[in-house]
This record gives C-alpha cells, structure tokens and sequence, in this order.
C-alpha cells in the first residue's frame, strides 16, 4: 500500500463514519456471505496525480477484504465462495475539496486595514483537501440491506503500517453499527 504518490484511503486520524441499513431485514438469520467483484476505485482528481486505480485496488483488497472477514467472524457469520446468504461488496473513492476563507474588509471592530501607509485590504486562503472514502454494502436480492460508509482526510506522510490501521480501524468502527438481530 505505498502510495504516496498515488491513491491513499482513510489515512487521517479522524474517520467519518454514517451506516444505514433496512429496519425490516431479518440480519439474525444471516449466516453466510459471499464477495462480489468490487469495481475500481473512482476519482476526482487531476489526471496523472494517482496510480492507476486497478494497481491501488490490488493493493488495498487484502486490507479491505481481510478486515471486514475479520469483522463478520466476530459476528458469527462464514464467507462462502458461492451462495451466500448475502453478498458483499466494496466501492472506493477519492476526491478533493476547496477550504476558502476571506477576512480583512471586515473583521470585528476594523471596516478595512491600513497599516504604515499601506491598504491591506482583503486576505484570502484556500486550503485543497484530499479524501478518501469507502463503502461496504451488505446485498440482499440485489438490494443494499445494510450500508456503511467511512470517509477521512488524506495524510500522504503516514506509513503503509499506519495507513493499514486506520482502514482496519474504519471498518471495526463500521461494523459496530452492524444490526445484531
């Protein structure tokens, strides 16, 4: 997973998590699960910033994979090659924001700034932040029955050691919110 010149997934401290799941589903009686092929990794940002997304995807797999076996075992339930009970299936995603803020035409008691002869007028900072995110979704007849999604600043100074715990981390925190009935 060294992808600090490429796609990087939730590798920030503060992991961002939202599950949704069907109130009607009956998840007692789920036993086993079966992986659907999970597609590559989508992205919005400039071309030439990332690897190429089947390459990170490769890389990522086994985390992502491993992890949510690893969760899914806690809760009683046995990967099967073919006909699960559900299905499973993850997506990726990685995108950029823009942080503006302006401040100097006015800022608390002062309409504008004139300091030493010299209007400063107004100061702006952008700040591009980096994101990465992933969503497990837990299929039923074709249909999400549970969904979990986990999102979190990129840090490209981590570690692939460091990068690995907090995907971990993401999924045990998902898996939390899973329905144990």
């Amino acid at each position: 997973m060294a992808l600090l010149a490429g796609m990087v997934v939730l590798v920030a401290a503060k992991i961002n998590v939202e599950v949704q799941f069907d109130k009607n589903a009956n998840f007692g009686v789920i036993k086993t699960y079966t992986w659907l092929p999970s597609p590559p990794p989508t992205t919005d940002v400039a071309p030439g910033t990332m690897r190429d997304p089947k390459l990170v995807q490769q890389e990522l797999d086994p985390i992502i994979v491993g992890a949510v076996n690893a969760e899914f075992k806690k809760l009683g339930l046995t990967p099967v090659t073919e006909g699960g009970d559900v299905k499973v299936v993850y997506y990726l995603s990685h995108g950029t924001s823009i942080n503006a803020s302006t401040m100097g035409s006015y800022y608390q008691y002062a309409t504008d700034f004139y300091v030493g002869g010299v209007y400063g007028g107004q100061t702006t900072y952008n700040k591009v932040i980096e994101e990465g995110s992933l969503v497990v979704d837990v299929v039923d007849d074709r249909r999400a029955i549970w969904r979990a999604m986990a999102s979190a600043k990129i840090n490209r100074e981590n570690d692939a050691a460091k990068r690995r715990k907090v995907i971990e981390e993401a999924i045990q925190k998902m898996f939390a919110k899973y329905p144990k009935k």
